[in-house]
């Protein structure tokens, strides 16, 4: 799976040669993945 950070916009980088693996940039985006599931995946009341 690949999980991709948009925040700031789309165009995010842009033009950016700058190709350095951004720890905090990636926990954030499957952090985001994370709640929206988990919000959509709730287990229903008995």
């Amino acid at each position: 799976m690949m999980v991709q950070a948009v925040e700031g916009g789309d165009m995010k980088g842009y033009k950016d040669d700058h190709e350095v693996i951004d720890r905090a940039e990636s926990v954030r985006a499957v952090e985001t993945i994370g709640e929206l599931y988990g919000r959509r995946f709730r287990p229903r009341a008995a």
